[in-house]
This record gives C-alpha cells, sequence and structure tokens, in this order.
C-alpha cells in the first residue's frame, strides 16, 4: 500500500502542473476565438450602410475649429484593461472642448476630392468614437492581451512595439483596416492624428487629444483591471457602471497575443519580463520573445479583416 500510494502521490504531483497548463491553454483559446468573432463583427458593422453618415459640405479649415460634421470612418474594436472588448461607431459629432463655452470638432487630413485638374481640399474626417450601443463583449479573467503595433524599426532589425490595452482594431467603411504607422511611444514621433482611435474614456462628454500614451507618464493597467489585486476603485464608474480607460488617445493595431494572464504575472515575479507599469521600450525584445514561447499571436489581414492563416503570412 505504502508503495501503491508513493506512486499515485509521484502521479498526482507531476499531473498538477500539466493540469494547470491545460486550463491555461484552454482559457487563451477561447479568448481568442471570441476575439475573432469580435473582429470580424466590427467589420461587418462598419461596412454597414445604416452605420454611416456622409459628409455634407468640404472644408479647407483642417484644425481651426471648424463645426462641419465629418466624413465617416468606420467602426473599431476597442480593448480594455478590464478584459472588455467595446464595439465603438464613430461620432459625427465628436469634439475636443477647450473649455466651458469653445470647443474643436475632432478633424483629420484624409483622401483628397479631386476635380478636373486633379487638384482638390482634403475632406474632413471624424476619428472619435462612441460606444456601438450593444453589449460588451468579457474576455475571461485569466485571458490576457497585448497590441501588436506597425513596425517601424524594421532597418534596426528590431521587433514590432508591443502595447497594453487600451487599443483598438480599426475598420473604415470599405473594410479596410486602420492602423497607426508611427511608434508614438517614443519620444519627437510626430503625431499623426488621423490614425488614432479617440474615445471618451472619462465619460466627460469630451475627447482628450492629450490623454495619450507616453514614456514620460506611464501606467499601471493592472490599475484599470478589476481581476487584479492593484485594482483601484476609482477607476471604476458608479454611475455609468463602466470601467474607466488611462488614455484616450488610442493606437490602431495590426493584431495582438491572447496569454494565460497568471502565467505572465508569474513570469513578471519570476523577473523573467518587467510589469508593464513604468516598461521602457528597451524591454520590447523581452516581451516578445515571452510572448513568441507562451502566447497565441493573431494578426488580420489588412484588406479583408480576416484571421492570418499563421504567424509568418
Amino acid at each position: 500500500m505504502l508503495i501503491v500510494i508513493t506512486i499515485i502521490s509521484i502521479v498526482l504531483a507531476l499531473s498538477f502542473p500539466m493540469i494547470a497548463d491545460m486550463k491555461q491553454s484552454i482559457s487563451a483559446s477561447s479568448g481568442a476565438n471570441a476575439i475573432a468573432i469580435t473582429v470580424a463583427a466590427a467589420r461587418r458593422y462598419a461596412t454597414d450602410p445604416k452605420n454611416t453618415f456622409a459628409l455634407t459640405d468640404v472644408d479647407p479649415r483642417i484644425g481651426t475649429g471648424s463645426s462641419e460634421p465629418g466624413l465617416y470612418s468606420g467602426v473599431a474594436a476597442l480593448f480594455t484593461p478590464a478584459g472588455e472588448i467595446r464595439l465603438v461607431k464613430n461620432d459625427e459629432n465628436a469634439r475636443y472642448i477647450l473649455n466651458a463655452t469653445n470647443y474643436w470638432y475632432l478633424e483629420r487630413h484624409g483622401p483628397r476630392i479631386l476635380d478636373a485638374q486633379g487638384v482638390g481640399q482634403p475632406q474632413i474626417e471624424l476619428n472619435g468614437f462612441k460606444d456601438l450601443g450593444i453589449d460588451y463583449i468579457q474576455l475571461g479573467s485569466d485571458v490576457g492581451v497585448v497590441g501588436i503595433t506597425r513596425n517601424r524599426l524594421i532597418a534596426s532589425n528590431k521587433a514590432p512595439l508591443l502595447i497594453p490595452a487600451p487599443f483598438a482594431i480599426w475598420f473604415d467603411q470599405n473594410g479596410y483596416m486602420i492602423t497607426t504607422g508611427q511608434d508614438m511611444t517614443l519620444a519627437g514621433s510626430p503625431d499623426n492624428d488621423y490614425q488614432f482611435v479617440y474615445y471618451d474614456g472619462d465619460y466627460d462628454n469630451s475627447y482628450d487629444c492629450f490623454l495619450r500614451r507616453s514614456p514620460g507618464t506611464p501606467y499601471d493597467p493592472n490599475e484599470y483591471n478589476p481581476n487584479s489585486g492593484d485594482f483601484l476603485q476609482r477607476n471604476y464608474d458608479d454611475a455609468r457602471g463602466k470601467y474607466l480607460l488611462p488614455i484616450e488617445k488610442i493606437e490602431a493595431v495590426i493584431g495582438l497575443f491572447v496569454f494565460s494572464q497568471d502565467a505572465f504575472d508569474n513570469a513578471v515575479e519570476d523577473n523573467l519580463i518587467p510589469a508593464w507599469a513604468g516598461a521602457q521600450t528597451s524591454d520590447n525584445d523581452k516581451y516578445w520573445r515571452w510572448m513568441q514561447a507562451n502566447a497565441q499571436m493573431m494578426l488580420f489581414s489588412r484588406q479583408t479583416g480576416m484571421l492570418m492563416r499563421n504567424r509568418d503570412e
């Protein structure tokens, strides 16, 4: 009996880590399935004529406080630190409040309207987004996600920058994926506002153009995640029943990694990777190596929105 008990104990001891790994794998896989379905829904909503609005006039006064309505620029799947996916629609009345009496409509340089001579003025397009009006998709408490930005560091042979939520996967009215083309976390990088999704993350009826991701003002995503022991209750709006976002100028990514949050937290505790709070751009390679070994990569076609079959495609 002692021998049998000993053998059973050894088998159980060896099985527990395997069972834990299986749970993490199942959790990440279910999260990936939910993400793929939601991204496909975002593209479908973006191309639905019922969700569009049209520009009625062309105004060349870009960035001067014009009150003209904007050109419809689609729908995005917005990922939050709280593990939500919010489907958000382009807001034709998106505006940035300067003070109590003045505001700017959010405008961005778009494609030009050409006349017979091949010249013309840029259309006004809005990049402020509001909730589409459907329930949020809630990922499992152990499902972690991190966004993959477009690579501006090819010349230096570095991996694309990984960013924690919030980030967005954004489709325009033609079903084409819009992405942020620059590494906006680096000081001195040019701001291409038309490649960002602005979202009223603090519910003050204004889109804050200056509330953005920055190495000078890092934030801890766990403070906005109710499943974390570091969650701060002030980041929950009781009146609306919604979680606040740390930034409102949100990058549009080309894809993401899905992983077990528990496994990620364990790797941070073991000093294999740094915590997101205060992470530097120089830490990016460490995140990439860990994600490639422990996470599922999801890249989406910019033309069709379809999930790529493999990471090399």
